[in-house]
Order: C-alpha cells, then structure tokens, then sequence
C-alpha cells in the first residue's frame, strides 16, 4: 500500500512565510521532504519491514537526534516556555485512503511540520516528536 501526501505550504498563514515563494519554502526543508515521499511511496516501510515515520527520518537523517522538549499544538505552533511561538514553513501530511466499495475514504497516518532553525516534528497518533535536522 502506498500513502497519499499532502503538503501546505505556510499552514498557520503566518506572517513571516506570507511573502516567501512556495519553491524557496520547499527548498529550506532538505531532505526531509524527499525522505517523506520515500516513506509515502512504500507505504511506511523500509526494506519490507514497517517503520513508524519518525524513525525513518531518523534512519535516513543518519545522525543522532536528540529529542526536544516542549508542545506541538493541533495546528502545528511549536511552543516552548520563554520562546516565541514558531510557526512551521510547510506541513506534510499522509494519508491511507480505503476503498469500501461505495466509497473512498482517506484515514490520516501521519504529519510532519517543518520550522525554521532545522527544527521537524512528526505527529503520528499519540506520538509527537520534535527534532533539530540542520
């Protein structure tokens, strides 16, 4: 099964990205959106065995990435106490998408933010993870 992907750019509609030209915003994030459609097209495996998307940015990161504190908001808003809010630059989202005969109906697996100073956070179900890939 291969995942569906989305990807918005400026997703809060901050001020900060309002002006920046959707290819230069794609060109900060590196990799990761590379990697991400890797990830989508096998349908989270690697080398046939599932792996949850974190650690395969991890995986394909190839250094260690040590997690950091703080809160991933619904919408995407990185907070961390005595900083200002950042917004993320783009958002990456994936989707399942289920035929049940009558109907097509896309489940979401997972997203990544994407912020500036290097920081991705990935949402998948519970889990939320944040860290620096500069």
């Amino acid at each position: 099964m291969k995942y569906a992907m989305l990807i918005n750019y400026n997703p809060t509609n901050a001020a900060e990205f309002s002006s920046i030209p959707t290819n230069v915003l794609l060109k900060e994030c590196g990799y990761v959106p590379l990697w991400a459609m890797d990830w989508a097209k096998y349908g989270g495996k690697d080398i046939d065995q599932e792996m949850m998307l974190f650690p395969y940015l991890q995986k394909r990161y190839g250094f260690p990435t040590p997690l950091c504190s703080g809160v991933i908001e619904d919408n995407g808003l990185y907070k961390y106490p005595g900083d200002p809010d950042m917004a993320p630059s783009i958002s990456i989202e994936f989707f399942s998408r289920e035929d049940d005969g009558d109907s097509e109906e896309d489940i979401p697996i997972a997203t990544i933010y994407q912020y500036n100073s290097g920081f991705v956070a990935v949402v998948q179900g519970d889990n939320k993870q944040i860290v620096r890939m500069d």
